[in-house]
C-alpha cells in the first residue's frame, strides 16, 4: 500500500489532517495538565520534595505553575490556529525554555535518587511542552500560503 502523502489525505479524507493534529495536541496536553499541578502540590506540601528542588521551593513552584500556564496557552493557540506567526513563535520559544527548565528540575530529582517517580512526571511534562511548542512553530498562519496545496 502506498504511503499517503498530505495531498492524498486532503483529497480523499477532507479535514482529516486537522483532526489528527488536534487529537495529537489533546494527547500531549493532557499529561502536563494533570502532572504539573501534582508537582506543584508535592513541592509545597512535602518538605522532603521541597528540599530536593533545584530552584528552591518558591522558584520550583513558580516554574511548574508557569509551565502549566504556558502549556494551556500553547494548546489553546494551536487549537485556534488563527493567530499570526509572531505570537505563535513567541509562545513556542517560551514553551521550549520552560521545557528546558523543567528538564533541569527533573534532573535534580533524578540525581537525588529518592524521587525518581517524581522525575518521570517532570520528564513527560518537559517533553510534552516541547512538542506543543513544535506544534505551534510548524503550523502556518492562515494568511500564509501553504506549500502542501501546491
Amino acid at each position: 500500500m502506498a504511503k499517503m502523502t498530505g495531498e492524498v489525505v486532503e483529497r480523499y479524507l477532507p479535514g482529516r489532517r486537522e483532526q489528527t493534529g488536534r487529537t495529537a495536541l489533546l494527547l500531549w496536553t493532557v499529561g502536563p495538565v494533570f502532572e504539573l499541578p501534582v508537582a506543584a502540590l508535592a513541592i509545597s506540601s512535602f518538605p522532603d520534595v521541597a528540599a530536593e528542588a533545584v530552584f528552591g521551593t518558591a522558584g520550583s513552584q513558580a516554574l511548574v505553575i508557569l509551565a502549566l500556564v504556558l502549556v494551556l496557552a500553547g494548546a489553546a493557540l494551536a487549537w485556534a490556529g488563527s493567530f499570526t506567526t509572531g505570537p505563535r513563535l513567541s509562545l513556542a520559544v517560551l514553551l521550549w525554555v520552560a521545557s528546558g527548565l523543567l528538564a533541569v528540575l527533573m534532573l535534580g530529582y533524578l540525581a537525588s535518587g529518592t524521587w525518581a517517580v517524581f522525575a518521570i512526571l517532570l520528564a513527560h511534562s518537559a517533553v510534552a511542552a516541547a512538542v506543543i511548542g513544535w506544534m505551534l512553530a510548524r503550523r502556518p498562519a492562515p494568511a500564509q500560503p501553504s506549500r502542501l496545496a501546491r
